[in-house]
């Protein structure tokens, strides 16, 4: 749903809880969920989330990882392609002072809740 709405930092965020969640340690009884969410799901969502913000070689390197939890799924690498060609895009432009800014301010306010 943070994706959804655009608030790629907060959803980075929570993609980062979800990648230190300890497998090992979730119970085997109760509600079920898809492990991938652990892994290969929230690899993809931070992939998502910094393409959107601009943040393509990070991007690159989610959909990476991403692809190393299941190599099977050709679409990783698809994407981590389209992120390397859009860094080096911005790489031959030149780059726009403080784009990172509004991301690190609205991690700041997330994380004071």
């Amino acid at each position: 749903m943070l994706t959804t709405a655009g608030r790629h930092c907060e959803a980075i965020a929570a993609f980062d809880r979800l990648l230190a969640v300890d497998r090992n340690r979730l119970p085997d009884d109760g509600p079920a969920y898809d492990e991938r969410l652990f892994g290969e799901l929230a690899h993809e969502g931070r992939g998502l989330c910094l393409f959107r913000l601009g943040r393509y070689d990070e991007a690159a390197a989610a959909y990476e990882a991403a692809a190393r939890c299941a190599p099977a799924d050709p679409g990783y690498q698809i994407k981590r392609q389209l992120a390397l060609a859009r860094a080096r895009r911005r790489q031959d432009t030149p780059s726009q002072a403080g784009e990172g800014a509004p991301c690190r301010e609205a991690m700041s306010l997330y994380l004071r809740r």
